[in-house]
């Protein structure tokens, strides 16, 4: 129309909903302070001009009388907050409030982390249709609970395997994980019925130094992670097994670790591929703190229900170390399940 675009705004723009900055939300500052439109305000014109002294909000992202209160400097120097928070407070990473942190949001929607501005403006336009969450502290902890199924019995028979592939390690490493693991199969309901096996990739091992009642498949081929666990799996499931449970021999199991990867798995009903949490480092991916799913598991430690195995074909046996973890995530998904962290079942794994 070749209208000026702030006499647009200003006459009938701010009517009709329009954004006139990227964090500036109209709309929602009139239906939520309905005396400024009663008043026959503009509500841009009315936030910087008093509607900061009364301490209004310019969207619902940002809380004005928070973010003078974290910050001392912008409070004494008489600065419109947005105004600071749009100059500078965002380049610094200040938090805009205490329900919407931009960089936590951004690690969700997969946004370039490098604008704070792009993640809130992100965040107002799609907000009404999103499922993201604005902080940390929107988490809703009755969710999390039914994600984890905290409040779950295994009441059910399980026939469980848990499958180590080991490289050439030390006998201290290979008693670590047995013992632990062990111990985390010990603290599971009697019904659950459990096999240990190991598959000696490169057969480096000394058998002798294997447990008797530990199942040991020497390999004298050097066949890589994948290989293994696609043999222990396939071999596990053939025999009648519910549940696979892979694990690094380089990790040992947290003692209630496998307890609740169990009680996960049936919160989901077999339909998640499942990851236990890392300690004392967590695995430097993002991961939705109620619900739990991740793009990818890592299988450093992780749970796979026979019906994601029968779907999928287990590990593709092209893959000799390295991504294959990635690569059974993605087909998993393709095939219509979760990728899932199971936040309450720790797996030591140093890699510091």
């Amino acid at each position: 129309s070749g209208r000026n675009p702030l006499e647009d705004y200003l006459t009938e723009g701010y009517r009709q909903g329009r954004f006139p900055n990227p964090v500036f939300d109209s709309a929602w500052y009139l239906k939520q302070y309905p005396e400024v439109g009663e008043q026959g305000k503009n509500p841009l014109c009315d936030y910087v001009q008093e509607g900061m002294i009364h301490g209004r909000n310019p969207n619902a992202a940002f809380n004005t009388k928070w973010y003078l209160a974290q910050n001392k400097d912008v409070a004494e120097s008489g600065l419109n907050p947005l105004h600071h928070y749009l100059m500078s407070g965002a380049a610094e990473h200040r938090m805009p409030s205490s329900e919407f942190d931009p960089q936590f949001f951004a690690m969700q929607a997969g946004l370039p982390t490098d604008s704070d501005i792009a993640s809130m403006s992100h965040f107002l336009f799609h907000r009404e249709n999103t499922k993201l969450l604005p902080s940390i502290n929107a988490v809703n902890t009755g969710n999390l609970r039914k994600t984890l199924g905290e409040d779950l019995q295994i009441t059910e028979p399980l026939s469980v395997t848990v499958g180590i592939v080991i490289y050439n390690e030390s006998p201290a490493q290979v008693n670590r994980i047995v013992t632990s693991t062990k111990r985390a199969l010990s603290r599971c309901p009697s019904h659950v019925k459990a096999t240990i096996s190991i598959f000696d990739n490169g057969g480096f091992f000394d058998q002798q130094l294997i447990p008797t009642d530990v199942k040991f498949i020497e390999s004298g081929l050097d066949e890589g992670f994948a290989v293994g666990h696609s043999k222990l799996s396939q071999m596990s499931f053939n025999a009648g097994a519910d549940l696979y449970i892979g694990a690094n021999p380089d990790g040992a199991f947290h003692p209630d670790c496998i307890h609740s990867l169990l009680k996960m798995n049936k919160a989901h009903a077999g339909h998640a591929l499942i990851e236990a949490l890392q300690f004392p480092d967590e695995h430097p991916k993002f991961y939705n703190p109620e619900t739990l799913e991740t793009s990818w598991i890592s299988c450093a430690c992780f749970l796979m229900s026979k019906e994601i195995w029968k779907a999928t074909g287990g590990f593709d046996r092209n893959i000799y170390l390295y991504c294959d973890d990635v690569d059974l995530s993605w087909n998993a998904r393709h095939h219509g399940f979760s990728t899932r962290i199971c936040s309450a079942a720790l797996f030591y794994h140093d890699v510091s």
